[in-house]
């Protein structure tokens, strides 16, 4: 009995944390090579007056949030502190939760997740809703023992319907994410 009862808990973790992978995956366009990406959100601050502009601010902002999950992934978890600078409202409150199940399981993720693709649905001047596609096949789940996690036939890539909002700072925002449940869009 202790056995049956030890193994659907695994289970469970194990699903929880495949959630976080989910969670942690990329967006848009890939993230630049050779650096650690950027760290708070987009410096881009201006009003969006086109889709190419909304798209820029959304990719930029949306691979900062990226950036920033993938960096407390790798530690743990256990420090969430700086989410907050690209993201906030359910967003966050959804990314802090997944990032407080995989510390309390001992768990780390290693590599880049990427951005695939983006495109704007609508904005304004204080909100962009997009669809991405996020790539989570560079990422590797690790117990603390470093043993991988992750099924080698795993979906790596996920659709999303995405909003940004602008920041009392004039930054744009991670503020909801949605798996997305039509159609998938990123084949």
């Amino acid at each position: 009995m202790f056995g049956q009862k030890r193994g659907s808990s695994v289970r469970r973790s194990l699903f929880a944390i495949g959630l976080v992978i989910v969670m942690l995956s990329a967006a848009g366009c890939t993230r630049a090579q050779g650096g650690s990406g950027p760290t708070t959100g987009s410096p881009i601050a201006t009003q969006a007056t086109s889709r190419e502009e909304a798209e820029t601010i959304a990719t930029e902002s949306y691979e900062s949030f990226l950036a920033v999950s993938d960096e407390v992934g790798a530690q743990g978890g256990s420090d969430t502190t700086k989410l907050s600078q690209v993201s906030e409202g359910e967003a966050l409150k959804e990314i802090v939760q997944n990032m407080s199940e995989l510390s309390e399981a001992g768990l780390r993720i290693t590599g880049a997740t990427g951005l695939v693709y983006v495109e704007v649905a609508d904005w304004d001047d204080s909100r962009i809703r997009a669809y991405i596609c996020e790539d989570v096949g560079a990422v590797d789940l690790l117990d603390s023992q470093g043993n991988s996690l992750v099924s080698p036939d795993r979906l790596s890539i996920t659709p999303f319907e995405v909003e940004l909002k602008r920041s009392q700072d004039s930054l744009f925002l991670l503020s909801e994410r949605k798996v997305w449940t039509g159609k998938n869009f990123c084949e």
